[in-house]
């Protein structure tokens, strides 16, 4: 019988069972005792091997694991485990009750797991006993892995692993021949040997595998018979082992097989010089060495690690030149120059087409020259579409794109990163979960910084690369921070800054300004070319660099904040402009400082915790203020207040502090004291710095920063805080400027803003005029200013009714805006902005409109989105649009404010808006949406800690209303109980007349004691208490009241207001009520006169007006007349979207009413069976209304001669009697 002949592949099947059958179990034996040992030595004693251990073991597992692994357990029963095979083991280590359970998501149960399934799938379970080298290669690392990650010795299976035959003793005499024989001549073999294949799924990255290797290609074409190197850079977990490994596969399976043609691709693991020093052993092995030869190198006790490589190489060399086609892929190169010396070198010359492909995060240590491409795109992270992909694959699921997208981005697209996120959503949520709400949920946390956390999933599972993103990157950062003092002050500079792009020149000079030594433009290339950084060309400020925000976290947590010199750091930005004078801001410099905000924000909180103790600054750090104050004025600019406010201050304290001993105040010693005395008068501070600066030398800087802070507070709304600084800023700049000068002219005018906002209108006038007076002597030098001049003037003349003295400064100040539309400074959106203000108050919305249209045009061309100035204007549109009743629009722009001022977190603003949005919605009687933002209103406003907060009760008032349209009355009067006025309005919806008369009195009261003429509620409220007499039939108290309303109403510029027209009506109904018909109609005729001035030719209002008009002519007997308003009332109401609206039955009662008296009867019946369809369909069938209705149509059939008007009649008399109506 002819001997039958092992492949390759057989004999890595028999070297797989032989690990399977001693290996495993021998370590398993090991893992088993020690986990007994650990949990159990102290109450059952250690495991020896002994029949005891056994009983105990199988005491503890339960009845129904003792039925289902009977067979087992009787091999078990003697305790030793030296008879136990692999399927014993793996039951007491994975499924027994007393150790599987307890290990169950532990390190040493996923690695007992894994080298289960790897003897499942390769050994016990497979159809055929044969192993690819490949395979036998990827199942063996595997094993290797499980070891280590066990603790167990890994000596007997790399022998195993490497053993090339099953010697017998018959054999081994024949085995010495061969190799004597295999010294003299080797047949040689293609292999290919890739780096190890992550645990979880990956994906394909077509696009740059398909670059890379276009790349090697032409390195190949140009340079033949020559070594090239591709080098492929980035960041930890970027990547690029995968990158190579796809290459690596791609290289190996294009080049074709033949026997002429040896190729191989071969993998060194490159992270340390032992690591490098194991893989030259195996390729050593791979080529076909003489085993004892490198044995004896490897082992030797004389040669340093370095030496044996170098040994080993040169053993190497000539079997390498045998292969006509190789490529090295050296992967995880943590010191790129140490590493290159152990490898073939660019340009070296090969008997066939060489390449090595080198991975590593030494970016700056790559050699550029015509033998080498590099590719440094990986740290950028992978492809939209690929991160989806491996998102999707390795979790299990398809989650909504747009939410896939977002996580990506947080990760940076970093397939590291990326993988972490996928295993945590694939093993930590419930399988029920809606994909979508698994990776909210992840999202979520992330937004919470728990990110690392979510990380323990991967290093769990993982076998190949156990470092997770975090960890990896912390690695590689603290090696960088020991190792490069470059980048260490690189880092100390971008970890206090924002997570945002930067201009890579700050970065360098802040480095400079640490290390003075280094050349500037060396400095610049090291930075640009470090893997944790990202590097790119920006349009507007050339190159900026940032880092992904992994490695933004590590920074913080590596890096101590006090290492950092804020000084150096400050003054990095000196170059960037101050915006001193607000007047002279230009579009340009308002893009050109966008970007720096954020970083000033995070800078901010650093400086807010070390600088605010003012004594740890040096005495004359005036180039440090002057950078703070840049910094302020940036802030302020862009609208973040909070860092304004701290780099303002802190700039501001240095300031006096060095002019405390500086030469301007060398003659004042206590300048502090003198800052402190300016809280007196201006005449008491002009005579207390008399004699002082005589000189006149007071520092211009520091007036700029005061009136700089002053600008901040009149933005904040904190008048009486700018106006001390405006008044300091005074005495200085009256001592420095003798005469006129435009900064003591926009001192003035921000002076009369405080005092306006205060209520001092009179002394606001007289600052103001002062300003006007030196800015007409100069016009033309900032016409911005003189506009704004007059603008405070006219709104400061409007708040105490002086319209017409108003009227006319209104119009010089709109002749110069027309002059200032195409300036290119940005104060016009603002001046623009106050025109609309000034006009809105002159009752001309449309107009007003218009201008703040056009001012919102101007800001959105040059501030960012949330910029508190264009929610300060879509405020503006929103209130002039819901004064012309156009609410629907009116909404959007509230919405649009309301945004903004939520993203920045501006709790003051956020509840006004959301009070403007819910008064809003209660006027489209939206009642519910009016209600859940009304609520989030009075949450806010409730957080504050002044219970006589006027918003705090507007906002209750807004509820009172809201619950009031959804007819909620009782839930009504509880919110409006802290608004006396408001309550007595539900009090009258209600018909509780007298209720209501009471409160409204109450709010009278507190009214008039204010002692304000002009309060715009006093004429509201005097007309509520005209509707409560009315209500009560007190016509005549009625009309004092409603006299009294008009009389203010009369006196503002209001001749077109809807609310005279309203208070005109109520007047007019009482006058009626009185059979003063002539009165009445006079009244109503007024009022008509400005309903019909409105826009809204088909309002409700108007229609009332007219059917009002119709009962007053129909009392005088003028039915014709009466006819014409009722039809036009009728016409109006038709229009409308409600057809079974009560008021439309009214006015077609009306109509009916007429065209009886006219002999219409016919046209009279059709009105009023219409009127009394709509009636018959309310739920009140006790109506007066519909009685007047019934009472009407019969006498209509009457005169008709109808028998049904009887009918009519009789109901209309029974409705009569049921009520309280007089007949």
């Amino acid at each position: 019988m002819e001997t039958t002949e092992y492949t390759d592949e057989d004999l890595n099947y028999f070297r797989l069972c032989y690990v399977f059958t001693h290996n495993v179990p021998e370590g398993m034996r090991t893992v088993f005792k020690q986990q007994w040992n650990a949990r159990y030595k102290p109450t059952y004693g250690e495991w020896l091997d002994v029949p005891k251990n056994a009983t105990d073991f199988c005491n503890m597992e339960s009845p129904r694991n003792q039925r289902r692994n009977a067979s087992l357990l009787t091999i078990m029963a003697n305790g030793n485990t030296k008879e136990w095979d692999c399927t014993c083991l793996f039951y007491a280590l994975l499924f027994s009750d007393c150790l599987g359970s307890y290990l169950n998501v532990t390190t040493v149960w996923t690695n007992v797991n894994e080298l289960r399934k790897i003897r499942n799938k390769a050994f016990a379970h497979t159809p055929v006993g044969k192993l690819t080298d490949v395979d036998f290669e990827d199942t063996m690392l595997k094993v290797l892995a499980a070891f280590k990650a066990l603790g167990l010795d890994t000596t007997k299976v790399n022998e195993v692993k490497t053993q090339k035959g099953f010697p017998t003793e018959e054999l081994s005499s024949i085995q010495q021949q061969l190799n004597n024989e295999r010294k003299l001549y080797v047949k040689f073999h293609s292999f290919c040997v890739l780096p190890p294949k992550p645990s979880h799924h990956t994906t394909d990255r077509a696009d740059e595998v398909t670059t890379i290797n276009h790349e090697m290609e032409k390195l190949r074409s140009t340079k033949k018979s020559e070594t090239t190197v591709i080098y492929l850079s980035g960041n930890p977990g970027c990547g690029k082992s995968e990158i190579a490994r796809q290459i690596g596969n791609s290289y190996f399976n294009e080049i074709p097989e033949d026997t002429t043609h040896l190729k191989f691709v071969f993998t060194f693991n490159a992270s340390n010089i032992d690591t490098l020093l194991g893989s030259y052993v195996d390729f050593a092995a791979r080529l076909g060495c003489d085993e004892d030869s490198v044995t004896r190198i490897a082992t030797s006790n004389d040669l340093r690690p370095e030496e044996k490589i170098k040994n080993i190489k040169s053993v190497i060399n000539p079997k390498v030149q045998i292969y006509s086609s190789w490529l090295i892929i050296v992967d995880n190169v943590n010191d790129l120059k140490s590493v290159s010396n152990y490898l073939p070198q660019a340009g070296e010359k090969t008997s066939g087409d060489g390449q090595i492909l080198v991975t590593t995060q030494d970016s700056q240590s790559i050699p550029l020259d015509s033998y080498t491409y590099h590719y440094s795109s990986l740290k950028v992270g992978m492809q939209k579409e690929d991160t989806i992909a491996l998102l999707s694959q390795i979790s299990g699921t398809t989650g909504d794109r747009d939410t896939l997208l977002n996580i990506a981005s947080a990760l940076d697209f970093q397939p590291l990163a990326l993988a972490c996120a996928a295993i945590y959503v694939q093993r930590i949520f419930n399988s029920t979960d809606q994909p979508k709400t698994k990776w909210e949920n992840y999202l979520l946390k992330l937004q919470e910084g728990k990110r690392e956390a979510t990380e323990d999933s991967y290093k769990q599972t993982s076998s190949t690369y156990e470092l997770s993103m975090t960890a990896a990157v912390r690695l590689a950062l603290e090696r960088v921070v020991i190792e490069d003092k470059i980048m260490m002050h690189a880092f100390q500079f971008l970890s206090v800054i924002a997570n945002e792009p930067i201009p890579l020149k700050y970065v360098v000079q802040y480095v400079m300004s640490c290390m003075p030594d280094k050349d500037q433009d060396a400095v610049a290339a090291h930075i640009s070319l470090s893997s944790l950084v990202i590097l790119s060309e920006d349009v507007e400020i050339s190159q900026v660099i940032r880092v992904h925000q992994v490695v933004y976290h590590g920074l913080q947590k590596l890096l101590d904040d006090d290492k950092t010199d804020i000084s150096k750091l400050m003054s990095v930005f000196s170059d960037l402009v101050s915006f001193k004078n607000v007047y002279d801001v230009t579009k340009a410099e308002i893009i050109a400082t966008r970007s720096f905000t954020t970083h000033f924000v995070v800078l901010s909180r650093k400086l807010n915790l070390r600088l605010l103790d003012h004594s740890t600054l040096p005495a004359k750090s005036l180039n440090a203020a002057d950078c703070l104050f840049k910094a302020g004025s940036i802030c302020l600019v862009q609208g973040s207040y909070g860092a304004s406010e701290i780099f303002l201050e802190i700039c501001l304290s240095i300031q006096q502090r060095s002019y405390h001993s500086g030469p301007e105040m060398a003659q004042d010693q206590n300048f502090n004291s003198d800052i402190a005395v300016m809280s007196k008068s201006h005449k008491d501070k002009e005579s207390h710095f008399e004699g002082k600066l005589s000189s006149g030398d007071v520092s211009i800087a520091l007036a700029t920063t005061l009136k700089r802070l002053s600008d901040l507070y009149i933005d904040l709304e904190n008048y009486k805080k700018a106006q001390i600084h405006l008044e300091e800023a005074l005495v200085i700049e009256e001592k420095l400027h003798r005469g006129d000068h435009p900064e003591l002219a926009i001192t003035l005018k921000n002076l009369g803003v405080c005092l306006m906002h205060l209520g001092q209108h009179e002394k606001a006038e007289a600052y103001l005029q002062r300003a006007l007076a030196m800015q007409e002597k100069c016009q033309g030098e900032n016409n911005t200013l003189l506009a704004d001049i007059l603008i405070i003037l006219v709104i400061s003349l409007q708040s105490h009714g002086e319209f017409e003295k108003a009227k006319t400064y209104c119009e010089r100040a709109l002749e110069i805006e027309q002059q200032l539309r195409d300036s290119e400074y940005v104060r016009v959106a603002d001046t623009i902005n106050d025109l609309g203000v000034c006009l809105s108050n002159f009752k001309d919305e449309k107009k007003a409109t218009t201008f703040y249209k056009e001012a919102l045009r101007l800001t959105e061309s040059v501030y960012h989105k949330n910029h508190p100035y264009k929610a300060i204007t879509l405020r503006n549109i929103g209130v002039s649009l819901r004064k012309l009743r156009e609410n629907e629009t009116s909404k959007r722009y509230f919405e649009k404010a309301l945004t903004i001022y939520e993203t920045g977190n501006d709790q003051n603003n956020t509840q006004l808006m959301l009070n403007s949005l819910g008064s809003c919605l209660i006027e489209l009687k939206e009642y519910d949406k009016a209600k859940a933002y009304l609520e989030r209103a009075l949450s806010i406003r409730e957080k504050g800690d002044n219970e006589n907060d006027s918003q705090l009760a507007t906002t209750l008032n807004n509820l009172g209303f809201c619950h009031y349209g959804l007819k909620q009355y009782d839930k009504a009067k509880v919110y409006l109980v802290d608004t006396v006025d408001n309550l007595g309005f539900c009090h009258y919806q209600l018909k509780e007349y007298d209720k209501a008369r009471a409160y409204y009195e109450r709010a009278l009261s507190i009214r008039e004691k204010r002692d304000n003429e002009n309060d715009p509620q006093l004429p509201s409220t005097l007309n509520n208490l005209g509707f409560c007499h009315y209500g009560l039939k007190q016509y005549d108290k009625a009309k004092v009241y409603l006299e009294k309303a008009l009389s203010i109403r009369e006196k503002g510029d209001h001749e077109n207001d809807p609310q005279l027209a309203t208070t005109l009506e109520i007047l007019g109904f009482c006058h009626y009520q009185l059979k003063e018909y002539d009165k009445a109609k006079a009244y109503l005729e007024r009022a008509l006169s400005i309903r019909e001035k409105g826009d809204n030719e088909n309002d409700s209002q108007l229609a009332t007006t007219l059917n009002d008009l119709g009962f007053c002519h129909y009392q005088l007997k003028e039915y014709d007349k009466a006819k014409a308003y009722n039809e036009r009332a009728l016409s109006i109401r038709e229009k409308g979207d409600n057809k079974n609206d009560l008021q439309l039955a009214s006015t077609l009662n009306n109509l009916g009413f007429c065209l009886n008296e006219l002999k219409q009867h016919e046209k009279a019946k059709l009105c009023l069976e219409r009127a009394l369809t709509i009636r018959e369909k309310g739920n009140n069938k006790n109506d007066s209304q519909l009685a007047s209705t019934l009472e009407n149509l019969g006498f209509c059939l009457n005169k008709l001669e109808k028998y049904k008007a009887k009918v009519y009649l009789d109901r209309a008399l029974f409705i009569y009697e049921k009520g309280d109506d007089e007949l």
